[in-house]
């Protein structure tokens, strides 16, 4: 809570106390005759129509207040979220999404720390003397580490260049030929898009080009040297809505800011504050949780970090494609990676591309399975569902919340110079694929001496969804079809291929789903039929046009991260037998489930990965380097991250897509 001056109040009774504040000014005025030169306040303004612009205020315009946004003003008191603030938007119902949508921003407690700044004037501004020395955003938040710093903004410098290649969605779409998915014709000036400004409706949009500190205030100062178009016509330097050049709850804050910068008044336009959101609070708070800290403790131990299933591959002959005899070794819950590399090439020729056909010179063998996560998801709305004053851990029917989420690990052949137990990279997939693709990358990580362990994120997977419906939809003829199908059936389980003799193709490929490994591709997987169109589509369960459940999706996927190296971090065969057993090949499922659970997936006695004293780190490729960002931001045990075509900003990078 940040102290009032001259108060024991809490911040969060500020916006309040300046209402009460301003009130007894206006009282003062009345009774005074309204001589606003004798006013300790500061920062008096007059209107003159001589004059540019004047910024729009309107707090009673609907459907949203028409404010310099964001903007502290747009805040309530509240005891519904951490901060003890939050959104007041009015809950008008034009359309269920959009008052479910309202309700949503009403648990926000701050604004976003990298999002735009919108400004709306009631005339056209002069873009020539838009110039960073006369629009600053500068940190006031006393005693914080950042106070004072100022956050250098875009203005239309190419920071976030909004120029796309023209697509025509429709048909007889009238803006086909536009270079930009949201700012209209107008805002093309000499052949250059002009992304500061929304000409149509007069108003600034501020980037910043650095994220600003978390739940914080800032100020956001704007230069009497801007200039624009008045209500006579004439050009002249923009005005303030009030008689003062900020609204009554901010001039404190705008003065301070004044202060920092080093303007004097005379240089002042206009002013107002807003204050960041704690962004990352959620994801700590559940993490500090999954360790037996603050609100969520419970999580520890009703969620435990432990592998819940290693998965029968049904290989059992995946040892021996050399010609040699079977290694005692080896077993059907581990399959090897020359193995894996056969049916790869077998994907590549059907496919008829090459770049599938991949090989595992370094890679020893992997490992499919699954581990349950803390879900932090409403299940049907795919939103966040998480009461943050008071935890829950349970559903409606009294069962402990949790998510099953299936991965991978490839583990690296043992060498002189690397030995297990392995690192772990965590590797985060990219749109529209699964956890399969970390495939691509796990045998030059091996050459390293590092396993990766990839899970399939929310809405992905598996790798071939809806078989019966692509073989439906293709023009191959049937006899070809059965005929592939038996092959893989030959491939994946030779004592098995007379049961697909004489089968139809989806017969076929359904008998296939219950060998372990065509399962692995086909059949574990978190995609589900967002649109209900009768398919399971690949991210269809990700992306999602409310902002909300999109939250929901990526916290899940951090969430899920962070049970995954809760879980690789616990790994331990400390308690395992000394008398380890001759043949692992001889052994009975229920005799493996120790080890392999433990995490001495080869019966060896050993530790394969993991523990707790190996390296950790991360990576991620497009969609997955986003992931790979925010995962090494907020869990200290990792020590690396490699982001890979990365985007920053998700609303800045749709608006650009």
């Amino acid at each position: 809570m940040r102290p009032l001056p001259f108060s024991n109040q809490p911040w969060c009774c500020r916006h309040s106390f300046h209402l009460f504040y301003a009130l007894v000014l206006v009282t003062f005025i009345l009774g005074s005759g309204g001589c606003l030169s004798t006013l300790p306040i500061g920062l008096e303004s007059e209107y003159n129509p001589e004059l540019g612009p004047r910024i729009k205020y309107d707090p009673y315009a609907k459907p949203f207040a028409l404010i310099p946004f964001p903007n502290d003003t747009a805040l309530r008191v509240s005891s519904e979220t951490l901060s003890g603030v939050s959104w007041n938007t009015p809950l008008i119902k034009p359309t269920e999404h959009e008052n479910e949508l309202r309700s949503d921003y009403n648990q926000l407690d701050g604004f976003g720390p990298f999002a735009p700044i919108l400004v709306t004037f009631d005339g056209p501004l002069d873009l020539s003397h838009l110039t960073p020395e006369r629009v600053v955003l500068v940190n006031i938040e006393r005693g914080h580490t950042r106070y004072g710093e100022q956050i250098p903004l875009d203005l239309g410098r190419g920071f976030f260049p909004a120029h796309t290649e023209a697509h025509s969605y429709f048909e007889y779409d009238p803006h086909k030929d536009l270079p930009s998915l949201v700012l209209p014709e107008s805002n093309i000036r000499d052949g250059r898009l002009i992304n500061e400004y929304d000409t149509e409706s007069n108003t600034l949009i501020l980037r910043p080009i650095l994220p600003l500190a978390q739940d914080a205030q800032y100020a956001v100062l704007l230069s009497k040297q801007l200039t624009g178009q008045g209500e006579l016509g004439k050009q002249g330097a923009i005005q303030s809505p009030f008689p003062f050049k900020a609204h009554a709850s901010q001039i404190d804050g705008v003065q301070d800011a004044l202060e920092l910068v080093g303007w004097k008044e005379a240089d002042l336009a206009f002013g107002w504050t807003y204050t960041t959101l704690n962004v990352t609070r959620p994801l700590t708070l559940l993490r500090d949780g999954m360790y037996g800290q603050g609100l969520f403790a419970d999580y520890e131990t009703l969620v435990p970090a432990k592998i819940h299933e290693i998965r029968d591959t049904s290989v059992l002959h995946d040892s021996t494609l050399d010609g040699q005899e079977q290694d005692p070794q080896d077993h059907r819950f581990i399959l090897q990676a020359e193995f894996l590399g056969e049916i790869f090439k077998v994907i590549a020729q059907i496919s008829g591309d090459q770049n599938l056909a991949l090989t595992f010179e370094h890679v020893d063998y992997f490992v499919f399975g699954q581990f349950n996560s803390p879900q932090i998801r409403n299940p049907d709305q795919g939103k966040i569902d998480v009461n943050w004053m008071k935890p829950s851990f349970k559903d409606d029917e009294g069962q402990v919340k949790t998510e099953p989420v299936p991965f991978m690990i490839s583990i690296p052949k043992t060498t002189a110079q690397f030995s297990p137990p392995f690192p772990v990279m965590f590797y985060f997939h990219g749109t529209g694929t699964s956890r399969f693709e970390a495939t691509a990358i796990a045998d030059r990580m091996a050459h390293q001496g590092l396993a990766v362990f990839s899970f399939d994120q929310v809405g992905h997977g598996p790798l071939i969804p809806n078989i019966d419906q692509l073989l439906q939809e293709s023009s191959l003829p049937p006899a070809l079809i059965s005929t592939v199908a038996t092959l893989l059936a030959r491939l994946l389980a030779p004592d098995r291929q007379d049961e697909f003799v004489g089968l139809e193709p989806v017969e076929a490929f359904e008998l296939l789903e219950s060998i372990g490994l065509f399962a692995e591709f086909a059949v574990h997987g978190r995609a589900y039929d967002e649109d209900q169109n009768g398919r399971q589509e690949l991210a269809e369960g990700f992306f999602h046009a409310n902002p909300f459940k999109m939250c929901g999706s990526f916290l899940q996927d951090l969430v899920d991260f962070m049970q995954a190296v809760r879980l690789i971090r616990n790994l331990d065969v400390s308690h395992l037998s000394s008398n380890m057993p001759a043949v692992a090949a001889e052994m009975t499922a229920d005799e493996l489930q120790p080890f392999i659970l433990s995490g001495d997936f080869n019966i060896d006695g050993v530790l394969d990965v993991g523990g707790p004293d190996v390296a950790l780190s991360a990576a991620g490729t497009s969609l997955g380097g986003i992931h790979s960002v925010m995962a090494a931001a907020i869990e200290p045990e990792i020590s690396v991250v490699s982001p890979i075509v990365a985007g920053g900003g998700l609303a800045h990078t749709i608006s650009r897509t």
